[in-house]
């Protein structure tokens, strides 16, 4: 019942459930799986899914925010204090899950278009994932129309996780 509040019964782009606990313990994750538990019986309900944020608070719930699949609050190296207490910067969230494996295979993005050579962005994609240390990779897939694309392996990959769209 918390879930469907918090997504306000499906019409939200996104949830962000919030816990505390007292002390750090095997609960860590229970956030983690709080959201979980949530989308699935969304999912059973037939209720739309949106995507969720499930966190503790503080610094005991650090790993909870190591566990968010997308979304996490992150803080910055230059700032002179995190926003929150618990807050850890998206470096060191994905140098922790590079390091415990739950990144581990490559995923495949790219800008889409047509005559896109000038482009940048695979530069630009690639730099940032290298930062952070993650096996990912950002290509050009110059093609005249995007029937062409979608029919493509690329696209069809099980690593393919999305594209930029500039002007074909």
């Amino acid at each position: 019942e918390m879930f469907q509040q918090c997504s306000l019964y499906g019409h939200a782009h996104g949830a962000k459930l919030v816990l505390s606990i007292e002390e750090k313990s095997e609960n860590d994750s229970m956030a983690y799986r709080a959201g979980l538990i949530a989308q699935s019986l969304m999912q059973k309900e037939q209720q739309p899914l949106i995507p969720c944020i499930s966190l503790i608070l503080g610094e005991v719930g650090q790993f909870s925010r190591i566990l968010n699949p997308c979304y996490t609050p992150v803080t910055h190296d230059a700032l002179p204090f995190p926003a929150a207490p618990g807050q850890l910067t998206a470096a060191q969230i994905m140098l922790t899950r590079v390091l415990m494996k739950f990144v581990t295979s490559p995923q495949h993005y790219c800008i889409l278009g047509h005559n896109i050579d000038y482009s940048v962005s695979p530069q630009m994609h690639n730099a940032a994932f290298s930062a952070v240390q993650l096996p990912y990779q950002y290509v050009r897939a110059d093609v005249k129309n995007v029937e062409t694309f979608t029919g493509s392996g690329y696209f069809k990959s099980d690593r393919f996780r999305g594209c930029s769209v500039t002007i074909p």
